[in-house]
């Protein structure tokens, strides 16, 4: 069995230009989780994995691997960003009579509108099935022919009744997991195209996840208003299982930075401190980048983290405006941000702030004020930051407020215009024009402390 895993290049749609890259890249972790399971569970029959990424190879060099190759199955990771190039990606594996199936954030938060306007029995027949969260197992199951109706996590669409049928949601064990074997990919492929930044010169990086989901989301019933997670909860991987999955990047693959992907490194009481008396003594560990709230930041964690050899820290800031942290249902305060920068940079910690323009009640002077909260934490060593316009994504608290307000407009819709969905959520909700909140961005975008910075 030849099996493809594709992770799509971000749509060509005039929206992008505001999501620059840091000039870094790594492989899909989604994709290796998926290949790994799969490697390691298909014992009777014979499987090749193949992974493209969008991120080396462009929309026309995939469809041409896929078509030369006939793979019997296509798994397709989608975002928000990319999910048109997913479906031309997906319409070119099903001329091929691949089984194609569709996964990730986007087809989380919207698998009923996707088999109904791509599923088997619509105009645009190009995907079988939909996999909701944890994809390594159903993945699985579905390419070994498992009856559909018993895979967890899968919707399909009924053969006699064209229904859409949820299954059961299976989370799984994170510690019965192997860790992704990187060896299914050229990393060095990567290394070769990263073309670097000037805030970092390592070259042999990679990233990791040591938690699945968000415990601020699982807490506050919902977490931030733009979050689409597909997780609702929290998920942890043992210390241990994590500082050896540091051991082997480091030992296997030369690995001299580690980006751990998980949305708080300080999520689930006490793990921070097992991870840290477990990784201390090391000697060979790697530079890392982590993301963190800024209330899990003070004195005594930040020299933890130099003794962990964490050099960088990505906090999600996204606005000077204290109104707009509420609206934002952030739970955090403008001063506890500040206060964190100032104690990271006093630790020679590299500090990365995250924020979005956009926040319900958004208004000349919250945008103001956020874009001089800016340049203030900039003064304080704030040494990179991005800035986004919210985001309404499928499965966030942000889309549902849309759609009440849009009435049917995105009813039954899984392909947007990314520009008009934003459009659409400024007016409804804001109080400033998309023009002036353009401005506003594309104004600090120019500064160098932005990764976008020309």
């Amino acid at each position: 069995m030849h099996v493809i895993l594709v992770e799509p290049p971000n749509d060509s749609d005039g929206y992008n230009d505001l999501r620059p890259s840091e000039g870094y890249i790594y492989p899909p972790l989604w994709a290796l989780c998926l290949a790994t399971y799969l490697k390691n569970k298909a014992l009777k029959i014979k499987v090749k994995v193949n992974i493209l990424d969008g991120q080396i190879l462009n929309l026309s060099e995939i469809n041409n691997i896929i078509r030369s190759i006939k793979p019997e199955i296509v798994g397709i990771g989608s975002m928000w960003v990319n999910y048109k190039n997913a479906l031309a990606i997906a319409r070119q594996a099903k001329r091929c009579n691949s089984r194609v199936v569709i996964g990730g954030h986007h087809a989380t938060g919207l698998a009923r509108e996707i088999l109904l306007n791509r599923g088997i029995y619509s105009d645009d027949y190009c995907i079988d099935v939909v996999v909701q969260g944890d994809g390594e197992k159903a993945f699985y199951e579905y390419a070994i022919g498992n009856p559909l109706h018993k895979i967890k996590n899968l919707v399909f669409q009924d053969e006699k009744t064209r229904v859409v049928k949820f299954n059961q949601t299976e989370f799984l064990n994170l510690d019965k997991l192997s860790f992704p074997d990187r060896n299914v990919v050229d990393v060095n492929n990567y290394f070769k195209h990263s073309p670097g930044s000037s805030n970092l010169s390592y070259k042999r990086m990679f990233s990791m996840y040591s938690k699945r989901g968000c415990g601020w989301r699982k807490l506050s019933n919902g977490g931030c208003i733009f979050c689409s997670r597909m997780d609702k909860g929290l998920r942890v991987k043992n210390p241990q299982l994590v500082v050896n999955e540091l051991n082997y990047l480091v030992t296997e693959f030369g690995a001299d930075f580690i980006w751990d992907t998980s949305d708080n490194f300080f999520d689930s009481k006490g793990w921070f401190e097992k991870f840290y008396n477990l990784y201390k003594d090391y000697k060979l560990k790697p530079a890392m980048r982590i993301y963190a709230r800024a209330d899990n930041i003070d004195k005594d964690v930040v020299k933890k983290l130099n003794d962990l050899k964490i050099i960088q820290v990505a906090l999600g800031l996204e606005s000077g405006f204290q109104r707009n942290l509420l609206n934002m249902r952030k739970g955090i305060t403008v001063n506890t941000n500040k206060k964190a920068v100032k104690i990271l940079k006093m630790a020679g910690i590299s500090i990365i702030g995250n924020f979005i323009f956009g926040a319900p009640w958004e208004d000349k002077n919250s945008l103001k004020v956020s874009t001089d909260y800016i340049y203030q934490l900039i003064e304080l060593g704030m040494d990179i930051f991005w800035v986004y316009i919210l985001e309404p994504l499928p499965n966030s608290l942000a889309f549902q407020l849309l759609k009440k307000k849009t009435g049917d407009k995105y009813k039954n819709i899984d392909l947007f215009d990314k520009y008009e969905v934003i459009s659409d959520w400024v007016e409804l909700f804001c109080e400033v024009s998309l023009s002036e909140i353009l401005v506003a961005c594309r104004k600090l975008q120019k500064l160098p402390n932005h990764p976008g910075f020309r």
